[in-house]
């Protein structure tokens, strides 16, 4: 308890220091004036007397200097001096702190940019409750374009009864577009969203669970059901402002009202997981009968069920996506139905990794060059303060002072 008692009085000292200097000037003037008043009693002249009462008290300003130090926080009072000296430096130097901004600015900039790319695709880890579980199913045809890397309506469904390693399988419509729907409010102009079709079930099998409101449920998933729709977290701050109550109510979606079911967290992005730099608005219900005749449509992934490996899961698509290639049932539709799965964030960095650290490599060296730079021209400065510094040295600043000026 002493000691903490110590800390926060010199706390408190530091931060009243006009006051207690004003205190101890007065201390010191009444010491003084007590001495020389014991002198005049002895028959001193006045003069001598009072040069007599400061040789008997010491140097006043030495005594000044103890007491701050014995009473407050000196390396804090030490670091201020150093930063208002550096200040009053760097604006006489102009040139100098212009430069130095500049390329600092630079350097820093690059690598803020960078790494925020990268900590979103590489280093941070899935905003999913089993991020370890999820795999991305695909093809093994890698050159036949997006329409190669997905699976009918058909397959989908019989792949979801007939597999043994997935909890849950479940996918989105691989080609949307931007801006694909229109948003009327009011009597306002049609403002351009963009939305994705998902399965009713592509939430719960990521582990999503909504900000607000509900998820779809599986009649919103039926032909002719009613109109449902989950909105983003950013488009609902953005285009309702927040309001809780727009869930339960219809929005005019291409001339039809529509029901909002629920807002997603905020923590949900589609674009940085499955599609990078697509900012996604509001999600619809993919309704399977619709899509029937429409070929290869769905991306898929899929939960693994506990204990199953990727290993294993990876060995039952090799048996039962050949017999689910539709050119079996239909000869007009084309296929080369294979499995490749892989965990959701070696998919999602895979294309990516290499090329962002490469950037990220490039950037922390043009950080490198940059530093070297701003050495160089701190050395320069040094050296036109050699004789400034060999003055401060002389009149006994430490080691430590002397770098950090």
């Amino acid at each position: 308890m002493g000691a903490l008692r110590e800390s926060w009085n010199r706390l408190q000292s530091f931060f009243q220091k006009q006051q207690r200097d004003a205190e101890l000037d007065a201390e010191i003037a009444a010491h003084v004036e007590l001495a020389f008043e014991e002198n005049m009693r002895l028959g001193m002249p006045e003069a001598e007397a009072r040069r007599q009462a400061l040789i008997r008290f010491g140097g006043v300003q030495q005594a000044k200097e103890r007491q701050r130090a014995a009473r407050g926080l000196p390396w804090l009072d030490i670091l201020l001096q150093d930063i208002r000296y550096t200040l009053r430096t760097l604006g006489r130097d102009r040139g100098f702190t212009i430069v130095a901004v500049l390329i600092l600015g630079l350097g820093i900039g690059a690598n803020v940019a960078v790494f925020s790319v990268v900590n979103t695709i590489l280093l941070r880890p899935l905003p999913f409750s089993q991020p370890q579980r999820l795999i991305r199913i695909t093809t093994k045809n890698t050159t036949g374009g997006e329409s190669s890397m997905t699976y009918s309506t058909d397959a989908t469904q019989e792949f979801q009864q007939r597999n043994k390693s997935f909890q849950s399988v479940t996918g989105y419509f691989a080609f949307t577009s931007s801006d694909n729907y229109k948003l009327t409010v009011g009597q306002g102009q049609p403002v351009p969203v963009t939305g994705i079709l998902v399965m009713g079930n592509f939430f719960q099998t990521l582990g999503v669970e909504p900000f607000l409101g509900r998820l779809f449920t599986a009649d919103e998933c039926l032909p002719n059901s009613r109109p449902a729709v989950l909105l983003s977290y950013a488009f609902w701050k953005r285009q309702f402002g927040g309001n809780r109550s727009i869930v339960g109510q219809a929005i005019d979606l291409n001339g039809s009202p529509v029901t909002v079911v629920g807002v997603l967290p905020n923590t949900f992005d589609f674009g940085s997981v499955f599609s990078p730099g697509a900012k996604v608005d509001i999600f619809t219900p993919f309704i399977m009968y619709n899509f029937q005749d429409d070929g290869n449509v769905l991306a898929l992934m899929g939960l693994l069920k506990s204990g199953v490996t990727l290993v294993a899961a990876q060995a039952e698509a090799d048996l039962l996506f050949p017999k689910l290639d539709p050119s079996l049932r239909n000869p007009n539709w084309k296929g080369d139905y294979t499995g490749r799965l892989l965990g959701m964030k070696d998919y999602v960095t895979g294309k990516l990794r290499r090329s962002l650290i490469v950037l990220w490599s490039a950037v922390g060296m043009i950080l490198l060059i940059v530093c070297v730079n701003l050495s160089n021209l701190l050395l320069a400065l040094t050296a036109a303060r050699s004789m400034e510094f060999a003055m401060r040295s002389a009149l006994g600043a430490g080691r430590g002072r002397l770098i950090r000026q």
